[in-house]
């Protein structure tokens, strides 16, 4: 079987967060199987015209500009079955692009301050929250608008 191709598009336009740093970690880290192939980029042109390779697309971007080609195409990516996984500030990410936020189902709306906060699994039957449990954590915890009749909530924040 084939390893999955999966990009890490890092954004660099943030101060706050080191993209490039955390984006070689992962590479990294996803990299250390022979069931995955992770590649780094930093070039939004990528979006563009090289998509092609990957099955899957993991964000890990900051505020930042699309062409409309490179949104274009992102999008006809994701709609031909492309994966796609935003991490932390995706949600943040290229605030004028509709179609992009469309996409998420998601646009950020400001965060708490670092606080302790219950995450409870309200919907244990999806694979992904199977043999989970809830949780705490200390973070940010980030607001989202969104459309909910459009989202599958599979975990809810409660503060403590």
């Amino acid at each position: 079987m084939e390893p999955l191709r999966l990009l890490v598009f890092v954004g660099t336009e943030c101060v706050h967060h080191d993209h490039v740093g955390n984006g070689k970690s992962m590479v990294a880290m996803l990299s250390n199987t022979e069931d995955i192939k992770a590649d780094i980029s930093q070039d939004y042109e990528v979006l563009a015209n090289g998509l092609h390779p990957y099955g899957v697309v993991v964000f890990y971007t900051d505020v930042g500009t699309l062409t409309e080609s490179q949104e274009k195409n992102l999008l006809s990516f994701i709609a031909r079955g492309g994966g796609f996984f935003g991490l932390h500030t995706a949600a943040a990410s290229f605030r004028e692009y509709k179609g992009y936020h469309d996409m998420l189902n998601g646009l950020f709306n400001g965060h708490s301050k670092y606080m302790d906060f219950t995450v409870s699994i309200i919907d244990s039957d999806d694979p992904i929250t199977q043999g989970l449990e809830d949780f705490v954590v200390t973070d940010e915890l980030y607001y989202l608008k969104h459309d909910p009749s459009k989202s599958q909530h599979l975990m809810e924040a409660h503060k403590r």
